[in-house]
């Protein structure tokens, strides 16, 4: 359902905007890791760190240069 939304707002916004909000949506979500951090017992934050953090900075980076190839093209 998550991609159907995503489609839909490609097709309303256009894929620029889509792109763009889901790169905002990626901000977030490595802000809230980053803040989370210092609060997390040993285990969580080790999880977070090796696993997560990892995935979710990939998936910005990604979202980052499909936008900046976008806004080249």
């Amino acid at each position: 359902s998550f991609a159907k939304l995503v489609e839909g707002t490609a097709k309303a916004l256009g894929a620029k905007m889509a792109i763009a909000a889901l790169e905002e949506g990626e901000d977030h979500g490595l802000n809230e890791y980053n803040e989370a951090l210092n609060d997390l017992d040993p285990a969580s934050r080790a999880l977070v760190d090796r696993d997560l953090l990892p995935g979710q900075q990939a998936t910005h980076r990604a979202l980052s240069n499909l936008k900046r190839q976008m806004a080249a093209a």
